[in-house]
């Protein structure tokens, strides 16, 4: 048995180390539902000893390279509490260089549906607006940051590419803080938070398509990002990066004669 462990152990950590050393993606491994957690991993070996506890757990994971000098271990939603403690357990015990990365896999998406073969988004005053929506399709509660404070104030962004090919990032403009002191919601399981998107507001939002009269076309994508750091440490703020694809917007403004 201690001959098969280790050959397995073994495997994992040359496809891990063989793919860091040509900087391509790992081979293809054995499907897993969609991830829970998510581990950044310094070291080959140590990735392929936490996939070991993991086995003797009973919990089924796998080992994807994300980057030229990272990897990620990644197991199912069902699994994600039992493999949270065994990997801590093992950070602990072992010393393993292993960070956790993101615990729920949110979705993003833009609540523009496509009418008569387009997706329009008009300029009818300061206060026109579209939707973006986070959901959280697991059974676990997850908590964001509150959109009211410099935590969470600038979360979401935007990345237009006009017809051109040019592209620029869409962000809220700087704003200074009377009041500021870091707060979060909880997204509980299945639940949806809709953020509204004032895209006509000069004095919140910068770089959006503002065509005078008539439209104008461009790709658009949200993205919803979230850097670790102390903060989501303390209070358990959901980390990671989301983005939606990329699709085609009309953006119009009709001035009336």
């Amino acid at each position: 048995m201690n001959c098969i462990r280790y050959a397995i152990t073994f495997v994992f950590t040359f496809l891990l180390s063989a793919t860091l050393l040509r900087g391509g993606d790992a081979p293809e491994e054995p499907a897993v539902p969609v991830a829970a957690y998510s581990y950044d991993l310094d070291h080959p070996k140590h990735g392929g000893r936490v996939v070991e506890l993991l086995s003797k757990s009973g919990i089924q994971a796998t080992i994807q390279n994300r980057e030229k000098q990272t990897g990620t271990i990644r197991v199912a939603p069902g699994d994600a509490a039992a493999a949270r403690k065994v990997i801590a357990a093992a950070i602990e015990a072992e010393k393993l260089d292993v960070r956790l990365v993101s615990e729920i896999p949110l979705s993003i998406s833009i609540a523009v549906p496509e009418t008569y073969g387009k997706r329009v988004i008009t300029y009818w005053d300061q206060k026109s607006h579209f939707n973006v929506v986070l959901t959280n399709p697991t059974d676990t509660p997850v908590n964001l940051w509150q959109e009211g404070c410099s935590w969470g104030y600038d979360s979401l962004t935007f990345e237009i590419t006009d017809k051109s090919g040019k592209a620029r990032v869409v962000r809220k403009k700087p704003i200074f803080w009377c009041v500021n002191r870091p707060r979060f919601e909880v997204l509980g399981p299945q639940e949806s938070i809709v953020i509204d998107v004032y895209f006509s507001d000069v004095e919140i939002w910068t770089g959006f398509p503002r065509p005078k009269n008539g439209t104008e076309e461009a790709s658009m994508r949200a993205i919803f990002t979230n850097d670790p750091d102390e903060d989501t440490k303390k209070h358990n703020v959901w980390t990671g990066r989301l983005a939606t694809k990329s699709l085609k917007y009309t953006f119009e403004r009709w001035q009336q004669k």
